[in-house]
Order: C-alpha cells, then structure tokens, then sequence
C-alpha cells in the first residue's frame, strides 16, 4: 500500500477560486470548501458559453415592434458568437443570488434593449425574452413581463415545439395534482420542486435539475459532490495501487512510491487538471478541464 499525503482538494478550491475571481466574482466571503464548490458550479451553470448558434423560434413567435431591435441584436450576437452576458439580469454578478426558473426548467431570460450603459449591461427592459440553450443552438420561446418566472406556458412552448429537448425528464403518465404557475410561484418561495403536467397530460420533473432547500442550483450540488468524491476515489485507488493509475509507471518509480509514499496535489494545464506526485513530478491522472475564462470566451 502507498501511503499518501494530499492537498489536491485544497488545491482544486485554489483552482476555482482564481477562476471565479478571473470572471469577476469576488470569494472572500466564502470560507467553506464544499459551498466553494457549489458556488463555482452554479456560475458554470449560470454563464453562457460563448460560442456561435444557431437560433430557432417557437412557433406563434411574437415580438413587439419596439423591442425588434433589441432582439435582433441579440440574435445577431449569438449567431456571432458574441458575448451575451450584458443582455443577462444584473443578478448575475452576484454570488449570493439564485435564479429559481433556471435552476427549475433550464431556461435563462435576456434583457432587449439596444445600448450598454455604464455598468456593462444591456438597457433593461420590461418584457424578456425567454430562451432555452444547448451547445451549438438558441430556442427563443416568447417575449413576456419580467412577473412570468413560474409561468408555465413556458415548457408548454417547448413541449409543443421541440419536445425533444426536454424528453429525458418526461414521466409516464400524469401526476396525480397538477399545478398551475401560481402553484408553482408559491411552491418555488417554499423551496420545493414539483413537477408539470402539459395541456396534452404529458407531464416532466425540473429540466434543469430542480434547487436544493438552501435555493441553490441542485445540479451545482451535485455536481460539487461529485467533484469531492472524485477526489476521494482518487485517493483510495492510489493507496490501494490502482493497476489503471499505474500501469505506465516502471516497477522502480513503483518502489519508490511505495517507499516514500505520495504527495499528491493538482495542476491547471490547457484544457486539463493534471494529479500528481508532487516529490517525482509524476502525473498520475489528468481530466479534462475548460476554465469559466475559456468557456465563456
């Protein structure tokens, strides 16, 4: 057995912490590993990629003449590959904030006013585009008020026009209580998830994954257990000489582990987090990796 002494996972919050301060989110107030973790999954979760899609309107689309070009620019941008960020709600500079529809039906809202003031965002205005994004298309589902959060003509949109985007949630049969957007604002303030029953009965859990009791994206939970599980594992498989993690190593730097045991710590590379032995310089696992900067570039 190879005895092991780790900083990766102080490493890693190293890591993900200058990440978020790279994009502008200031840390400091965050003292706790775990929601460390959770926070930088939810920026991920709430940042667009910048990339060039393809856009695609709901059926019955319609927007107001005084707001067409706001929305052309919009679309402009993301056929582009423009940053969209400024057209996001001012919610998204700040760590602390949630956004429940996101998090619930996976779906972000766009501001469509057509100058940048002078805190880098888009002119606000009072209806929204509401949009449903994957990585190489946009689906603009319909222009509403900003009061239209838990409305849930939203997924009826989606379910009526590309039902194929949500079908991985799609339960058999209907629930037994269906509820209406009221409901679902009210259940929302609550902290609890519910799923939705379509004028059709066909009925979904949360597209995108649902919150947790705290408020936060349960998907940023997830994925920040996971992140620390991960870890864990790694640990355990070199102490226990994990034949996949060695199997390129020579039967001298072998005995030299067993020996003298492993420092293990974490790396950034391009597009990759690198383990490894920190006495040796060795690599022992390499993941992919792109850092928020990149992703959203």
């Amino acid at each position: 057995m190879i005895t092991i002494d780790s900083k990766a996972l102080e490493d890693l919050i190293n890591i993900y912490r200058a990440e978020l301060l790279e994009v502008g989110y200031d840390t400091s107030i965050i003292t706790d590993d775990h929601q460390l973790l959770i926070t930088y999954y939810t920026i991920k979760k709430r940042l667009i990629p910048q990339c060039s899609r393809q856009v695609h309107y709901a059926n019955n689309f319609v927007c107001p003449f005084q707001l067409q070009n706001g929305l052309d620019l919009l679309k402009d941008k993301f056929e582009r590959g423009i940053d969209v960020r400024p057209h996001l709600s001012k919610t998204i500079e700040r760590i602390d904030k949630e956004d429940k529809l996101l998090y619930s039906w996976n779906i972000h809202h766009f501001h469509l006013g057509e100058a940048v003031t002078s805190d880098g965002f888009i002119q606000r205005t009072g209806d929204v585009l509401f949009a449903i994004l994957t990585p190489n298309d946009v689906y603009f589902l319909c222009i509403m008020g900003h009061d239209n959060w838990s409305n849930i003509e939203l997924v009826q949109i989606i379910h009526d026009n590309w039902p194929q985007l949500i079908s991985n949630f799609k339960v058999e049969g209907e629930f037994a209580i269906k509820f209406d957007s009221q409901d679902i604002k009210e259940l929302r303030k609550a902290g609890l998830n519910v799923g939705i029953t379509m004028r059709d009965g066909t009925s979904y859990l949360p597209m995108g994954m649902g919150f947790a009791l705290t408020g936060q994206s349960a998907q940023a939970v997830m994925d920040s257990n996971h992140e620390f599980h991960r870890i864990k594992r790694l640990e355990q498989d070199i102490q226990n000489e994990s034949e996949t993690l060695f199997e390129h190593c020579s039967s001298q730097l072998m005995n030299r582990f067993r020996q003298n045991g492993i420092e293990l710590r974490i790396h950034q590379a391009i597009h990759a987090l690198v383990a490894y032995d920190s006495k040796t310089g060795q690599n022992i696992a390499v993941v992919p990796h792109y850092t928020l900067q990149e992703e959203n570039i």
